[in-house]
């Protein structure tokens, strides 16, 4: 007898300082639920506001938080690190919402390219997703490029549990653009798993807002302070003063960054939080100025606005700059190192964006959500 139940899909998130994996997950699982799957989305970090989840049902797990940009360490919301109890009491509750869905694809993000430190919790869902149906099954989501690593033990950790656990991993990139073996150096022991998803962007927006803003942005906000601190005084000596600059703060930006933003702010300059009308306002501006993360980059490239991106580039961090260069050298985007921040090079860089040939065609296919949910619903033989 078949039943006309729908299919259920668990999305197992886990974001520990900024909000680009949100964003990814968000467009992703709506577009499941779009499919008439029923979409559970595990989410295990700190809430994040204006994140729209479509027809998706979210479940929280008690948050854990990276502590800095290192992610060496990791705490609560009440800024202590988990002990025994707190992780046990996390695994409890991811067991207990796939006992209640008993889901026929557990999809997993970023696992096991990282979050090594949840590593039991995710056996132990999919264990028991495995008990309740045997037949269900295991899909990992990764965007295109991996964070640098010389440990050769990491990426055959990696190897090992996708070759013995998973059914397919989606990579929400473009081989063309950028292979993922460019950053994964074993991609080739995997190669019958993966499947290229294209990248992973909001629907092109039906308006421009904005009438030539400046927009200045800095995603979440956990590292972009800087950022903003030198665009602002870029614009104080005045860089494109003729026009509105709108400054987008990010939900993780400290208070007092904030506070000192809006202490030097000049006339004709606005200072708010994220907007879930962004790529609206890309779509009319004179100007991005902007990290170069995952999502603002695809938000970039759809809007097709001139743009200036600094890459955040901490130690060990290569995912930003690889991306970002690639783009610079198709002329995309003007780039600009986070090294070689200043005011004074910022605005070169700002007059350079501006007046740079604009492209006119698609670089690459921004339909990933959609494409993902396809190939789950693909995977169930639907």
């Amino acid at each position: 007898m078949i039943s006309n139940e729908p299919k259920r899909v668990l999305f197992y998130v886990q974001h520990l300082l900024g909000i680009g994996h949100v964003r990814r997950a968000a467009l992703i699982a709506a577009a499941i639920a779009d499919t008439g799957m029923a979409c559970h989305v595990v989410l295990g970090g700190s809430a994040v506001s204006g994140i729209n989840w479509g027809a998706a049902t979210i479940h929280d797990l008690p948050p854990v938080l990276a502590a800095d940009q290192s992610f060496s360490r990791y705490l609560t919301p009440d800024n202590t690190e988990p002990d025994e109890d707190y992780w046990a009491d996390r695994q409890s509750k991811l067991i207990a919402v796939v006992d209640d869905i008993q889901p026929d694809v557990v999809m997993i993000e970023q696992f096991p390219f990282g979050r090594r430190k949840f590593r039991h919790e995710i056996a132990a869902m999919i264990k028991r997703a495995n008990v309740l149906k045997p037949d269900t099954r295991i899909a990992g989501s990764v965007r295109d490029v991996l964070v640098g690593s010389h440990r050769s033990d990491k990426a055959r950790f990696a190897v090992d549990i996708l070759k013995r656990d998973f059914d397919v991993l989606l990579v929400h990139g473009d081989p063309a653009f950028i292979p993922f073996a460019e950053t994964f150096p074993l991609a080739a022991e995997i190669e019958d798993l993966i499947r290229y998803t294209g990248y992973v962007a909001p629907p092109a927006p039906k308006d421009a807002l904005g009438n030539g803003d400046v927009i200045v942005s800095a995603g979440g906000g956990a590292v972009g302070g800087n950022l903003l601190r030198v665009a602002m005084q870029a614009r104080q000596q005045g860089l494109l003063a003729a026009h509105h600059w709108r400054f987008l703060t990010g939900p993780n930006l400290p208070s007092e960054e904030i506070d000192w933003l809006k202490a030097v702010c000049p006339a004709n300059v606005t200072i708010e939080p994220n907007r879930p009308d962004y790529p609206s306002l890309l779509r009319g501006a004179a100007l991005s100025i902007s990290q170069a993360g995952y999502n603002t980059l695809m938000d970039i490239v759809r809007a097709g606005c001139p743009a200036l991106v600094v890459p955040f580039a901490a130690e060990g961090e290569t995912e930003q700059m690889l991306r970002a260069k690639r783009l610079a050298t198709i002329g995309a985007l003007t780039l600009l190192e986070e090294k070689d921040l200043s005011p004074d090079r910022l605005s070169d860089a700002a007059h350079e964006a501006v007046s740079a040939l604009r492209l006119t065609k698609p670089l690459f296919s921004l339909d990933g959500a959609e494409r993902s949910a396809a190939m789950i619903s693909e995977l169930l033989g639907r």
